[in-house]
C-alpha cells in the first residue's frame, strides 16, 4: 500500500467509526429490544448503549463483536429469557 492508500484507508475507516453509534441506534430501534436487553445480547453487559451515548470510545474488537451482532439475521425476541 502507498502512504496515500493508507491515509484513505485511515479516512475511510475514522468516518465509519464516526457512524457507528448511529447504526446501533438504528438497529436498536428496529430490534424493539430493550437498551438493557440490546446491550446484554450484543456486548455482554447492560452498560453498552449507555455508555455508546455518553461518548465512550470502544475497543476494535468490541465494535466488531457488536457488529458482528446487528448483521444476524434474527434478533432475540425481546420476551426471550436471559441466562
Amino acid at each position: 500500500m502507498t502512504e496515500e492508500q493508507i491515509k484513505e484507508a485511515a479516512k475511510a475507516l475514522k468516518e465509519g467509526l464516526e457512524g457507528f453509534p448511529a447504526l446501533v441506534e438504528q438497529h436498536l430501534e428496529a430490534s424493539g429490544l430493550s437498551q438493557t436487553r440490546y446491550s446484554l445480547e450484543a456486548y455482554g453487559s447492560v452498560d453498552f448503549v449507555r455508555l455508546l451515548r455518553a461518548g465512550r470510545n470502544f475497543r476494535l474488537d468490541t465494535l466488531v463483536k457488536v457488529a458482528t451482532f446487528m448483521a444476524r439475521e434474527e434478533i432475540p425476541s425481546p420476551s426471550t429469557n436471559v441466562a
